[in-house]
């Protein structure tokens, strides 16, 4: 059955940014190796190295401890870490912790005159684990 995320938490290079980001997208996997040899009749593939990439949509704020001021300071480190966490509660098999590791952001900045502002942060690469043990 499907849920309603009601309060999903997100942690951005160590500062806990869930009142300030509006959503998440990861695309997380392995690269794709073939293995095929002559005994096959068809492809056969096998997981390589793993793949991250996604996007966060912040509401900026602006201060050295606010979005505009942690995001700036990781751009282009390809050290960050990044944890989303399905909900406030204790990780579980219900409620699981995704963390990437080491990745690099980019967040390309749009200034609209009479709105909020929004930061499209961008990220891939990096290594990521999916944690349900309490």
């Amino acid at each position: 059955m499907a849920q309603y995320l009601a309060q999903p938490q997100l942690t951005f290079a160590g500062t806990d940014l869930t009142d300030q980001c509006q959503a998440v997208s990861m695309e997380l996997g392995y690269d794709a190796l073939e293995v095929t040899t002559f005994a096959n009749s068809g492809h056969q593939m096998a997981p390589g190295l793993q793949t991250v990439s996604g996007t966060i949509t912040f509401l900026v704020s602006y201060g050295a401890a606010e979005v505009e001021g942690l995001v700036a300071g990781e751009i282009g480190q390809g050290d960050t870490t990044i944890i989303v966490k399905k909900a406030s509660g204790a990780i579980a098999a219900d409620n699981p912790e995704w963390t990437i590791s080491n990745t690099f952001v980019s967040a390309p900045l749009t200034f609209n005159y009479g709105e909020y502002q929004i930061m499209e942060v961008a990220f891939e690469g990096g290594t990521w684990v999916r944690d349900v043990t309490p």
